[in-house]
């Protein structure tokens, strides 16, 4: 999710240089893609009416579910995405499968104020390749990966819920993005990394009190710890920021 100017830590506007151009959306995002170079990242499509990422979908669950149950999902997918300019759209029995995942870009990302450059653009796929990398590969739980089936069976016996693991998950791809922008030869925007900082932030404080409250299964506990501990130093320096 991008933050506008007016919602920056200082309350003061940004002057935002805009070097990027979207003449060509499909272009554009295939240049990043290139500079980004991520490992677990097949393609990125340009897909502002959410038929690309539909239709692969529903390429990947039909003989899995009944076509009402395709149906019910893809719009559910809709609603829990409304302000993710780019996203890896997953189908959690599949994760681990060892396949490539793409990537969709909504059209809001045209008009993001949190996408000033191409490397702006090239530091959001970063994000995203966290995302493919579990799909890809499987949930990290930092012993082990966990993978489709037993995630499967894991979620309907209530042992791990999605929007917690997704929500953990963030606080692994925020991280990321920041750490890869800090390692780029051609440095993202400030208001860019002011973004990803403050959407880690908001997403550490949600799950660090849940932990510290007790409201996380133990599956779930474990799952954050592997991702704050993968990220300690970020971590600490964002504790030093609040």
């Amino acid at each position: 999710m991008v933050l506008s100017n007016k919602e920056t830590p200082d309350k003061k506007p940004l002057n935002i240089e805009r070097t990027i151009t979207w003449e060509n959306p499909q272009k554009t995002l295939e240049e990043a893609l290139i500079l980004s170079n991520p490992e677990n990242i097949s393609k990125i499509v340009y897909d502002p009416d959410f038929k690309e990422s539909d239709r692969y979908l529903r390429s990947t669950l039909e003989n899995q579910i009944p076509e009402r149950e395709i149906e019910a999902y893809l719009q559910k997918t809709r609603t829990e995405v409304p302000n993710h300019d780019l996203c890896v759209t997953g189908v959690i029995s599949n994760a681990g499968d060892g396949q490539k995942r793409p990537v969709f870009a909504r059209r809001n990302l045209l008009n993001s104020q949190g996408i000033s450059s191409i490397s702006d653009l090239e530091n959001a796929i970063s994000h995203e390749a966290v995302h493919a990398e579990e799909e890809r590969l499987g949930y990290d739980f930092g012993d082990r990966r966990i993978k489709g089936e037993e995630l499967t069976i894991l979620f309907n016996k209530k042992h791990i819920r999605p929007e917690v693991i997704c929500a953990i998950g963030e606080i692994d791809a925020y991280a990321s993005q920041i750490e890869k922008g800090e390692k780029m030869e051609r440095k993202p925007s400030p208001i860019h990394i002011i973004n990803a900082t403050i959407n880690l932030c908001n997403v550490y404080n949600i799950i660090e009190k849940a932990i510290d409250n007790e409201r996380l299964t133990p599956l779930e506990r474990k799952y954050a710890e592997a991702k704050i501990s993968k990220h300690k130093d970020t971590i600490e320096k964002l504790k030093k920021m609040r």
